[in-house]
């Protein structure tokens, strides 16, 4: 099996058999001390095998080592991933020479001096010799000093180990560098770039990463911050309340389209004035995509919403006549939705004028709407004009995302 069509937990921490190309076995020779011409063909490899090309003053065990990597076809290693850098590494044990009933191991190496980077592999053959639990106990028996070397240079923290467990990220991932994720940053009137981050922490609900390349727009950001990233989700099963009819809202998008950032901040006034709400209404309606959805929910859990309310005095006996405040309940059939407006004007004279408004954080709204004694599918945001549904099962999610307003003071 070719690397490139496996992923790096065949690799990580495992004891693997690569096949050699040219490049890399160069690269082995250099770092054992051999001349970097010794590595040519397999056949002129072998010729030059323990002549000139090995250091005079090399041990007879490094000598022994430089002329089994020129006439072996493969070697063994040990993968990790580097804690510097990121890169899914080997640290070269021994060459081996495949053969029909296994593989046969040579010459060992006695410490962790030799490093070999997967990404001048990915297109090469490999198999795990340790895929047993028998096996990888004997080699780390054999190997054991090396192993626990590597091991605790490379150690990580939990949450990094807990991301790399997670395979719904695999479709972001860097090809040989795993921690490394692409990920949608934008920002409202500036289009959203993909751009390279390295996963340093896990939340319950996001991620914690670094910023690897400097963005070509003015995001706010540059190369080198750390800032939280999360998931993006559209619903699955929007319900159009104008015709009834069930549908699903731009279904079929993957993982790797969802992953967006979520750094940006909102002033005070924007949160309240709905004009960058209606502008991230519009941008989603005009290009109904994973970006503009993503901004649009962005914006809207951050902002201000009208609510339509009925007006009734409280059941409870009270000294003052205390006003009890309902929300209106948009109905169509039996599916029911909690409506909320980005201004007074959408909802339109005819309706607004049977209700009390009443001006609240949408994450307010979502409290009301999961308190409410009737059961809903959701929120419906503008739902005379161009309205957009909001499910239930969004609610936990926008609740728990990072407050983007702007503190004052």
């Amino acid at each position: 099996m070719k690397y490139k069509d496996s992923s790096f937990r065949g690799v990580d921490r495992q004891f693997v058999v690569f096949a050699f190309n040219e490049e890399v076995r160069g690269k082995i020779l250099e770092q054992l001390g051999a001349e970097s011409q010794s590595a040519g063909t397999p056949d002129a490899a072998q010729e030059s095998a323990g002549t000139a090309d090995t250091p005079e003053n090399a041990d007879p065990n490094t000598a022994a080592l430089i002329a089994a990597f020129k006439t072996s076809d493969s070697f063994l290693g040990y993968g990790y991933i580097d804690a510097e850098n990121g890169r899914l590494s080997l640290v070269v044990l021994a060459p081996a020479q495949r053969m029909e009933e296994g593989v046969a191991i040579q010459q060992m190496l006695q410490d962790a001096s030799v490093i070999i980077r997967v990404e001048d592999l990915v297109e090469e053959d490999y198999f795990d010799i340790g895929g047993t639990e028998e096996a990888d106990k004997q080699l780390r028996a054999q190997f054991g000093p090396i192993v626990e070397e590597i091991d605790a240079k490379n150690d990580e923290s939990e949450e990094v180990k807990r991301a790399r467990g997670m395979r719904f990220l695999d479709g972001l991932r860097h090809e040989t560098r795993p921690d490394n994720v692409k990920v949608r940053i934008g920002k409202p009137g500036i289009a959203p770039e993909t751009v390279w981050m390295r996963i340093v922490g896990v939340g319950e609900h996001d991620f914690t990463g670094v910023l690897l390349e400097e963005p070509l727009d003015d995001f706010g950001v540059h190369r080198g911050d750390t800032f939280t990233f999360g998931l993006q989700q559209k619903p699955k099963d929007a319900v159009d309340t104008a015709d009834g009819a069930n549908g699903t809202a731009d279904g079929g998008h993957t993982v790797d389209e969802l992953f967006a950032a979520r750094f940006f901040k909102i002033t005070k006034a924007e949160s309240l004035n709905g004009v960058l709400l209606q502008r991230a209404r519009d941008a989603y309606k005009d290009d109904p995509s994973v970006d503009t959805w993503g901004r649009f929910l962005d914006v809207l859990d951050n902002c201000y919403v009208w609510i339509p309310c009925n007006a009734s005095y409280a059941e409870a006996p009270a000294a003052d006549d205390t006003i009890q405040l309902t929300a209106d309940i948009l109905t169509n059939g039996d599916v029911y939705f909690f409506p909320v407006f980005s201004s007074p004007v959408e909802m339109g004279e005819d309706y607004a004028k049977d209700f009390s408004l009443i001006e609240k954080p949408f994450r307010e709204a979502i409290r009301m709407a999961e308190t409410s004694e009737t059961k809903l599918n959701g929120i419906i945001f503008n739902a005379f004009s161009d309205k957009i549904i909001i499910n239930t099962e969004l609610f936990q999610y926008l609740k728990e995302m990072p407050d983007l307003v702007e503190q004052e003071g």
